[in-house]
């Protein structure tokens, strides 16, 4: 005997069969859909196709990003099915995607008469797309296709769409393209770029020398108020000073709000360059002020300078601080350090402590290069100890080690 409870209520029983109708009627559309696809699929592979009917049957959309995707039809057959698809209705998202991705996987050569056809797109099926074709290293048609997009679609735009252009022109060595495409991309509004592909560009014509073009990218983004990052900074102020234009190098580090201890040693060596040593110093100290531990091209620097200069006790405390400072080796003195200092005591007559300072060079391990017995072969004869100067040429000629000409 069945109970009471196992019996469904008209309004359950009634909505059970609601849904299954339902579902029963998707499942039937997708079948048909389905059916519908693979029958145009054969049709469509046919070699010798029906062309005598030229009436135009608009397709499910679903049908026909079936059809788009699918790998056995050719790309001109699916550029085709889409213009004939997209003079009969306006293609939507999905298939426009369909047909892009697809293209872009397997025929990069047919992407942009496709995308003149696409009505809609998404800013990530156009991502796709650039990628497609910058790695099929067809940049005519990237930069064709970033100046459709501007003209019909410029809501799919990033600052990465742009920017990966130029970095792949970059890339190529297609400097003269890439600074012409970037140009025009900042006359836009506004102007999507990142600042990867900016201080890529700008490292690039530092790199070669291309004054003029650097100064006028610089102007301009000025003008425009681009928001230069710490990296950009760095690359301008070294650029300037580079070119000798320190006033200007000067002016940019005052609005930095933040420089790092790379922006404080390309400071501190425009500012040796310029014969502005004391400058230095006290923009060394404003450095370690700030919490910027100096490096070893920090010292380095500031101690040359100081030797060229005869600042040589300046140039010893240095080295004694850095010596204090190094950690697991960081900013341990080199070759080039102990040279310096050798040079500079040796200029002053302090040879005692010159062949002290060679004596810890050697036992730290530091390598003595020809460089470094030529200078202190010539402060033994310029000190007055020209047998000594002597007899460690003849012992270096002796062992065969670093003598040559000017030796």
């Amino acid at each position: 005997m069945l109970k009471r409870s196992s019996f469904l209520s008209p309004s359950l029983l009634s909505s059970k069969i609601s849904t299954q109708t339902s579902s029963s009627s998707s499942s039937c559309s997708q079948l048909s859909d389905v059916i519908l696809a693979a029958s145009l699929k054969k049709s469509l592979s046919s070699p010798k196709p029906n062309n005598n009917n030229t009436d135009v049957v608009p397709l499910p959309d679903s049908v026909l990003v079936h059809l788009l995707r699918h790998p056995s039809l050719t790309p001109s057959t699916k550029l085709s099915l889409f213009a004939n698809s997209s003079n009969t209705t306006n293609n939507s998202i999905s298939s426009s995607s369909a047909l892009l991705f697809s293209l872009s996987r397997s025929s990069p050569c047919h992407l942009l008469p496709a995308l003149r056809l696409s009505s809609t797109l998404s800013p990530s099926t156009f991502r796709t797309v650039l990628d497609s074709l910058l790695r099929s290293s067809r940049f005519d048609d990237a930069i064709a296709a970033l100046n459709l997009a501007y003209r019909s679609h410029p809501h799919i735009l990033t600052p990465y769409t742009n920017s990966s252009v130029v970095l792949a022109l970059l890339c190529k060595s297609h400097l003269p393209l890439a600074l012409s495409l970037f140009r025009t991309i900042l006359l836009s509004s506004p102007p999507y770029l990142t600042h990867l592909s900016t201080n890529t560009l700008l490292l690039s014509l530092l790199k070669s020398d291309l004054h003029d073009d650097f100064r006028h990218l610089f102007d301009h983004l000025s003008q425009r108020g681009y928001p230069f990052d710490l990296c950009g900074h760095n690359i301008l102020f070294h650029a300037f000073d580079l070119w000798g234009h320190l006033a200007l190098a000067l002016s940019l580090f005052k609005r930095f709000d933040s420089p790092d201890h790379c922006t404080y040693n390309s400071l501190l060596k425009a500012l040796c360059s310029s014969e502005k040593l004391k400058d230095a110093l006290r923009a060394y100290e404003d450095m370690k002020e700030y919490g910027h531990e100096p490096d070893r091209f920090t010292y380095r620097t500031l101690i040359h300078d100081c030797v060229k200069s005869y600042l040589v006790d300046d140039a010893m405390r240095l080295f004694q601080e850095m010596e204090y400072n190094n950690n697991n080796n960081i900013v341990k003195a080199d070759t080039v350090v102990y040279n310096a200092l050798l040079d500079g005591l040796l200029k002053v007559r302090k040879l005692t402590e010159a062949c002290r300072y060679f004596e810890k060079m050697v036992s730290d391990g530091v390598h003595a290069s020809s460089c470094s017995f030529i200078i202190l072969i010539n402060g033994l004869f310029k000190n007055g100890r020209a047998a000594a100067g002597f007899a460690l040429f003849c012992d270096l000629k002796k062992k065969g080690q670093l003598v040559d000409a000017i030796s």
